[in-house]
């Protein structure tokens, strides 16, 4: 994320942890299978909704302003997506008033999905490139091992 400023940082941070709290108490409940995130490059503007396109929150980011085509994915998604992580590793996913799994998508202004961006789920693991980095060579060796000992 060294592409923004730790102030904007702090405000992506601020706008994902209000974007699952906004929902109410644990005793309202609710049941959403997305939170759509979609992005005006003309002000920089996150906008995040429900899954009814009712809006959540928003939040401005100075350097994403005129953001374009591939810029989008290396100045926006990219710095999104790994906010997104910290923020599930720092456990804040953990005890709000949403169902689980959902998903943060990153959307187009037609609220066509351009890309999941965050998969929340107490109970699975979802197998990204980065987990299977080198799981056939891990595999192969377990194999080869387990043949050795025959």
């Amino acid at each position: 994320m060294n592409n923004i400023s730790s102030e904007a940082q702090a405000s992506l941070r601020s706008a994902i942890i209000e974007s699952v709290n906004k929902f109410g108490s644990e005793e309202d409940f609710q049941v959403i299978t997305d939170i759509h995130i979609q992005f005006d490059a003309d002000t920089g503007t996150l906008i995040f909704s429900d899954d009814e396109d009712v809006e959540i929150t928003r939040v401005a980011i100075e350097e994403w302003i005129d953001a374009d085509g591939e810029e989008i994915q290396c100045l926006v998604v990219s710095p999104l997506k790994d906010m997104l992580r910290q923020v599930d590793a720092e456990k804040a996913f953990v005890n709000i008033p949403l169902s689980k799994p959902f998903t943060f998508v990153f959307e187009d202004e037609n609220h066509e999905t351009i890309e999941e961006l965050h998969f929340v789920d107490d109970d699975n693991i979802i197998l990204t490139t980065d987990l299977l980095k080198g799981l056939d060579k891990e595999l192969d060796e377990f194999l080869l091992d387990l043949m050795k000992e025959d």
